[in-house]
């Protein structure tokens, strides 16, 4: 049994995949669908009905309860595969419900048997396999951990065969958990590349191809080291270009923090006397107020001298409410006379301290603005030059495409004489002959013919929501395209709301 899980990003891209036959909008290889924890058994809500989840996720955590901190940029979809050999699967009398049961337990030894998923089965390949489309995002809008994912899988699958053969099938992975439970790490599995992989399948088939097949991974190594050796010689200038690049940038904001340095050395300095001149006129004040406190005469003084008229007289004369108490607090407590002195000095020094930081800003903001100019000269230099330097490897890389493209066709020429089927993976030609249609109108500057109108596809059938839901009015598509419509209303009203927000606060 073979048994993997990859993340990402797309629900809709997946579900592309899984649905339909490969760069097809067929659904032949199909061979049957099921969904879990959804309301729906149409494959085409689902997936709308999951994406619809990861778009109300801050939501959910609010009605669960849940702090909205966590990672945003994380990969909410979940692609777990399941496969297995032909003669195992016709050892085991594989089934459907053999296939679903297998997928739950999957989903439940990685602890998502309580997550939305899509179960589709495909019969394009000569061994029977499944995909399951997996909703990461929980009920309280959290995204599920993945760890160690794989090695809980692995000994899923391990128990998955002893249970229905007796035995382990792929001995490999029993001995790797042989090696954990004695403490000791399995070496790591490296994947066979897909054209080593079909090649090993035909030589099996056909055994007359096992010279050919020797001489052939003979060539594909002195390839592979004739490649590695190119890709290293290709990149140490551009390791060096990027290393000027980033020590120029460093130089450039290594100066202009300098500059900024000096200049406020230069501004404290001339500010120096200032400094000195209040210091020594406060103390010249506060001696004053001390000795005018020995006498009545003196605290009505500085009782005069502390009111601040402007603020106690209005616009017409009159006191402003409050300002009578006040002007009657300093003329009876010497306590508030003193704390009025401290707050009055602390406001000239403020007042300095404001005067001299604007200086030093205005000087800081015109070097960050030429800094700003600097780097992103240094930046457009350094994406032309590593442009021109792209092109020119890539030129030099033309040598190993052709020579790949001779082993492909070399190893397809032999594979076609001695019968191979290769309609599981005609996919992979398709795509081959794809990128080469498109490298050879780069090349000889052609344009890309008119595409032919194709007809168009009927409308998706809708499932009556009775079906689906009893207490559910809306059918499945309206009511994925309702829960999308409503997180996009709410954004808006949000948005707005936060808009008013700042304009009452900028009034106060």
């Amino acid at each position: 049994m073979f048994v993997e899980i990859t993340r990402g990003r797309s629900f809709k891209g997946l579900a592309q995949y899984c649905l339909h036959d490969a760069g097809k909008k067929t659904s032949e290889r199909v061979d049957f669908v099921e969904t879990r924890n959804l309301a729906t058994s149409n494959p085409n809500v689902a997936w709308r009905v999951m994406a619809a989840r990861h778009y109300m996720q801050d939501e959910l955590k609010a009605k669960a309860g849940v702090g909205l901190g966590g990672r945003k940029n994380g990969k909410p979809v979940g692609h777990l595969v399941l496969g297995w050999r032909r003669d195992e699967a016709e050892a085991q009398g594989l089934d459907r419900g053999q296939m679903v049961s297998a997928a739950t337990e999957a989903l439940r030894s990685i602890g998502a048997d309580e997550h939305q998923a899509l179960i589709v089965a495909h019969s394009d390949t000569e061994h029977p396999h499944c995909h399951v489309i997996v909703n990461l995002i929980g009920d309280d809008g959290r995204l599920k951990k993945n760890w160690k994912e794989r090695e809980k899988l692995s000994k899923f699958a391990l128990e998955h065969e002893i249970a229905h053969h007796g035995e382990p099938i792929v001995r490999r992975r029993s001995r790797h958990w042989e090696d954990r439970q004695a403490g000791e790490t399995p070496e790591p599995v490296k994947k066979k590349s897909r054209n080593l992989f079909e090649l090993d399948r035909a030589v099996e088939r056909h055994p007359q191809l096992s010279p050919f097949a020797q001489e052939h991974r003979q060539k594909l190594a002195e390839f592979e080291k004739k490649r590695a050796a190119q890709e290293e010689r290709h990149r140490r200038p551009r390791d060096r270009l990027k290393e000027v690049h980033d020590e120029r940038i460093r130089r450039i904001r290594k100066s202009t923090d300098q500059a900024i340095r000096q200049h406020k050395t230069e501004v404290r300095k001339a500010h120096k006397s200032f400094w000195a001149e209040l210091h020594k006129r406060q103390a010249a004040d506060r001696r004053q107020f001390q000795k005018n406190e020995q006498a009545l005469r003196g605290s009505i003084a500085n009782a005069w001298r502390l009111i601040d008229w402007k603020a106690a007289l209005g616009s017409d004369g009159r006191p402003r409410r409050g300002a009578l108490k006040n002007i009657f607090n300093l003329l009876t407590s010497e306590v508030t006379r003193r704390t009025a002195l401290e707050q009055e000095q602390a406001t000239e020094k403020t007042y300095l301290r404001a005067k001299q930081r604007k200086l030093e800003q205005e000087k800081a903001d015109r070097l960050r603005a030429d800094e700003t100019r600097q780097i992103k000269a240094a930046r457009q230099s350094y994406t032309q030059k590593a442009a021109a330097m792209k092109a020119r490897q890539a030129k030099q890389a033309e040598t190993f495409k052709r020579e790949r493209r001779e082993l492909v066709n070399e190893r397809q020429s032999a594979l076609a004489r001695v019968g191979y089927d290769r309609v599981e993976h005609r996919w992979h030609e398709q795509l081959t002959e794809s990128k080469e249609r498109k490298s050879r109108r780069r090349r000889t500057g052609g344009e890309k013919p008119p595409r032919e109108k194709r007809p168009r596809r009927p409308k998706a059938k809708e499932v009556p929501a009775e079906e689906i839901r009893p207490d559910v009015k809306e059918t499945p598509i309206d009511l994925g395209h309702k829960l999308q419509d409503d997180f996009e209303a709410r954004m808006r009203d949000d948005l707005l709301q936060r808009r008013k927000d700042r304009s009452h606060d900028r009034e106060r």
